[in-house]
Order: structure tokens, then sequence, then C-alpha cells
């Protein structure tokens, strides 16, 4: 494992008086500006590695990152920065900082920090936090490691080596081959916690205690203190670090890296992440109580001819995310948010599951609300009476008695009107304002399949047009029945 060509043979005090007893050879080696560290040498399937671990500011300043924008000059070994990737990375650094300068408070007797737990409350808390060991290569190492000074780390007690001491000079540096979004974060994390405590105010850009607010500003700059201490003293991050690699091996091992590993499946994803606020309001109110949620939540997609009555955890995010804030996703979301908004959606689900047939046996084939793009324009309307810009108290409750109440099954005229052509609405008879609503889009939301006899099935479309188009036509609905 510890090869001559980094054994410290060469290395004596001897030798090291005798090759170093000019200004200029200190000069030339760069020895009175060097980072010492304790390292274990590796053997990475044939390729001797360092393993070590530095302070989190240290490993900043001692590393860089040979992307475009970094360096033009530099050979380019890195993908390009995503930053709102790099911003995410620094929220969740900021999250375990605030844990770990709890736990600090606790293990020194003292009590929590209320104001640490009022923004963890805002920001939300994670179960455990952790990051991955940063991968990097030392371009600047001669192939026999000569330009490094090393020495072994010898038990006292057994005479056995436990590892060495590696002291890398100014230009040794680290270039992150995985790992540059971390490293990135970290300088965002530093760079917020100097302006706060620097102006004594939260800034608006890149605020990683958004949505935290507080007009206590000796409380805030005292909670930041604490949080850049921990930061400062005690938050280290773990390399992996490769030897002299050339340009060509290293964009192998950055592609290699990155490429061959498996990402996770997204069902595996979503049962596992209770960081997710969304997701933890599904798992603690819907999925384990049948009385908000009366139908199995799974984590297989069905075929629509196949459907047993289920609905996917994924489907339940996205309608729940429209339901409680309008947007697609749940993606920077807090769990203080999502507490805000829970009766409602509670309310909804509820209504939901009194709806008939939903939650049965084919229920997609017969009602239309058991169907996750009709969810979702049910739960767009839904945000709009109670959080929107024109809410009102009395359209949310009529919407919510439309949805246990009204025919939302495929054969009522009304939603096969939707379907079909301008000459075939008018053959069905069906009323006029919903034909004339109709007449005014150009886009199939579904289709119909006739079945034997006067049953037929509706299969809605999973895309926006047809969210937006059914949105129209139930406001349409609400109008008429005299709900709105």
């Amino acid at each position: 494992i510890y090869p001559p060509m980094l054994s410290n043979n060469h290395l004596s005090e001897e030798n090291l008086e005798s090759k170093k007893h000019t200004l200029a050879d200190l000069i030339q080696s760069n020895a009175g500006n060097e980072l010492t560290l304790n390292a274990q040498l590796t053997n990475n399937l044939g390729n001797t590695t360092l393993l070590f671990i530095l302070p989190m500011k240290s490993f900043y300043n001692q590393s860089v990152v040979a992307n475009q924008s970094s360096n033009p000059t530099e050979e380019v070994a890195q993908r390009p920065l995503n930053l709102p990737h790099a911003k995410a990375l620094a929220k969740y650094m900021v999250k375990a900082l605030i844990m770990q300068a709890q736990k600090i408070r606790l293990q020194s007797g003292k009590e929590e920090n209320t104001t640490l737990n009022k923004i963890l409350d805002k920001i939300g808390k994670q179960v455990y936090t952790s990051l991955q060991p940063i991968v990097c290569n030392i371009r600047t190492v001669e192939e026999d490691c000569s330009n490094v000074r090393a020495e072994r780390l010898v038990s006292k007690s057994n005479n056995e080596t436990i590892g060495c001491k590696i002291w890398l000079s100014q230009k040794h540096l680290l270039h992150v081959v995985d790992g540059q979004h971390r490293r990135e974060a970290m300088k965002i994390l530093f760079d917020f916690l100097h302006e706060v405590i620097s102006t004594k105010k939260l800034v608006k850009k890149n605020n990683l205690l958004a949505p935290f607010e507080t007009e206590n500003e000796e409380e805030l700059i005292l909670a930041i203190q604490e949080i850049s201490h921990v930061a400062h003293t005690y938050a280290t991050v773990q390399i992996e670090c490769h030897i002299g690699l050339d340009i060509n091996k290293e964009r192998q091992l950055f592609y290699d890296l990155n490429h061959l590993g498996k990402k996770i499946e997204q069902s595996l994803v979503l049962n596992y992440d209770q960081a997710n606020p969304i997701n933890t309001f599904i798992s603690e109110y819907l999925m384990n109580d049948n009385s908000n949620l009366s139908c199995n939540v799974t984590d297989t997609v069905t075929k629509f001819e196949d459907c047993d009555g289920s609905m996917t955890r994924r489907e339940l995010i996205t309608i729940n995310a429209k339901l409680m804030f309008n947007k697609a996703t749940a993606h920077n979301l807090v769990k203080a948010q999502v507490n805000e908004r829970e009766e409602l959606a509670i309310e909804f689900w509820q209504a939901v599951s009194n709806s008939r047939f939903f939650g049965e046996d084919k229920a997609r084939h017969k009602t239309l609300i058991a169907q996750a793009p009709f969810l979702r324009t049910l739960a767009g309307l839904m945000y709009k009476f109670a959080y929107g810009k024109d809410k009102v108290e009395a359209k949310k409750n009529n919407l919510l008695d439309f949805i246990v109440n009204y025919d939302f099954s495929p054969n009522n005229k009304v939603w096969i009107c939707t379907l079909l052509t301008e000459d075939e609405r008018y053959s069905y008879n069906v009323n006029d304002i919903y034909c004339k609503l109709a007449e005014k889009y150009t886009i199939n939301p579904g289709k119909y399949y006739e079945q034997n006899g006067s049953n037929g099935i509706v299969q809605i479309k999973n895309i926006t047009s047809s969210v937006s188009y059914l949105s129209a036509m139930i406001e349409a609905i609400l109008v008429k029945e005299d709900l709105v």
C-alpha cells in the first residue's frame, strides 16, 4: 500500500537538511507555505490514492475546478456549473450546521438556541445530513512524487504504519474531479455568513434562511455567528485524492464517476425522501389515514386499462403541489409552508374520497375524478379559490360540494361533448354553454371510447393543455349550476 515512490527514505532529516540549506531551495520548494495533513495511502483498482480530511474552509482555499468559467486558459475537465443546484446544496449545508450547533450546545450543557430552532422550523429539518467524499487530483505531482514531502506515521505501541503525513505546497492544488457543486455551495455558504455578520441583516440575494424572517437583529446575528463558528471549526470534508493524473485521465475519471453510477429509481426516491414536506404530508395524513384518502397508494404505475383504483405517490405529490402552491413540482418547499395548508388539502382529499366510484376497481373507467390530470385540474381550482388573487371562501366550499356530488362518470354528456367534434356535440343535445365553450379550444383533451350499451370510457390526456381546458369547462359548469 505504501510504495517506494512515497516512502520517506529520501526525506530523512539528514537528507532534508542537506537539500534545503539555502534560501533559494526553500523558496523553490514553497516549504514555508505548506498545508500539512495526515492521510491514508490506498489502492483504488490498482491506482494509488490518498484519503484525508480537511476543514471545509481549508479545502475550498486549496482547491480549484477545471471548468471553462473558472480559468479560460486551463484545460477543462468538468461540466459547466449549475448554480441553482449549488445554492440548494448550500441550503442543505446550513440545515446540517444548525443541527450540529444545537448538538454542541447540548453536549456542553447549554440549552438549544431558540432562534436556530425557529430557522429550522421555517427552512425544514433533515432526518440526517452528510456530504459524499469529494474526488480530486493533484496535477502538479511528479511521476515519482519526488516534489511532495511525506513521512510515515508509525504506531508507538507496535511500530506499525498507521498512515502518512503529507506537506502540500501552494502549487499542489486539488483539482476537483467530482464535487464542484459541493465546493461552490461552500463558497455560497461562507459568503452568506460573512455578509450577514458584517451587515447585521439578512441579505435578499442568496438568502439561505428563506423563508425565515425576524426583526430581532441581535438574536439573528448571534445565531448566524454560531453557524459560522461550526462551519469554520467543526465542518470537514473527506477527500479521495488521485496523484499526478494528466488531463485525459482526469477527464476519463470524471466521465466514469458520473456516467457509470446507476440512478435511484423514482419510487425509491419518493419512499426514502423525508426532507420533502409534501411527501411527508402524504405519508402522515393520506397513506396512514383511510378517512382522508380512500384509495391505495402504490409505487407501480398501472396501465389505464388495468386500473385497480390505486394512485401512485408521484401522482399524489404533483396533485398536492398544485393544490397547495399552484406548482408543478414539490421542489424547494419547506415544512412550515406545507403545515399552513394541510387543513385545506385534507378537506380536498376527503371530498375526493367521498366522490362516487373513487378508489374502486376500474375507477378510472367509471369516473374522471380517479384520473390524475382531472384531479390536478380540481386542485388548481381549489388553489385559485382558496389562495389566489380572487379567493372567495364560498367558491372554495362550493367546489368541495361539487367534487362530492357532481356526476363525473364518462357518460355524463357534459364530459362527452368536450371530446367530440363540433357536429357531434350538438347531436348529443348538450347545453349550449358547454358546446360554445368547447368550440373556443382547438385541443382534444382526451379520448372517448364507446363500449357495449350506453357505457363509455373517457381517458384524459396527461398534458398541460388538457388541464387548462378542463379548468375552464369546470368553471363554466360551476357558473351554470350557480355554484360560483
